[in-house]
């Protein structure tokens, strides 16, 4: 017999935790932080096992990606809002997996404006840039697959970096900071 979970979000300017509650059991459940300390030192095979994991999962993002992304939509306005991006801008999206919050971003943009998104999962990657097209977007944004702590950046290029739900995910966050930045 499953479990009753209520999912809690915690979070700051920098982190998101997510904690599954397990209601029957009164017992908190989060497997985020157990998949981080498990790997805790193997940073290689925790992130080949992350993307193994969204490879796994990517046919049900593109099955229900309308349902998610309105669920996610505000979330992706306010981001961009927060980043004050114009149509001129030079964006980077990390942990973009189905292309948010890049194709709300790039919806925005005119032919000057640019923006690179990266994620570590070829087939999200694959899915957002059939979303991207289908949007008539692919020549404002590029995809590029990568590790958001070690793939490598053109310096000085970018006038906002957003993140919509991938921080939680790294197992050294400043150290993807501070690719980044």
């Amino acid at each position: 017999m499953g479990h009753d979970l209520t999912c809690v979000l915690l979070c700051n300017t920098l982190y998101v935790l997510i904690i599954f509650v397990d209601v029957q059991n009164k017992k908190w459940v989060s497997d985020i932080t157990y998949t981080i300390s498990k790997f805790n030192g193997k940073s290689k095979q925790y992130k080949e096992a992350e993307r193994q994991k969204w490879d796994n999962v990517a046919s049900g993002w593109q099955k229900w990606w309308s349902t998610i992304e309105r669920g996610g939509a505000n979330l992706s306005k306010r981001l961009i809002e927060l980043a004050e991006i114009k149509p001129d801008s030079r964006v980077l999206d990390i942990s973009t997996g189905i292309g948010e919050p890049a194709i709300t971003a790039a919806s925005q943009l005119d032919k000057t404006g640019y923006i690179l998104a990266t994620d570590i999962s070829p087939q999200m990657l694959s899915i957002a840039k059939q979303r991207a097209t289908s949007f008539g977007l692919e020549n404002v944004i590029e995809f590029r697959e990568g590790d958001t702590e070690t793939i490598e950046l053109p310096t000085n290029t970018f006038d906002a970096a957003l993140c919509r739900a991938g921080l939680m995910f790294l197992p050294d966050p400043n150290a993807g900071l501070s690719n980044i930045f």
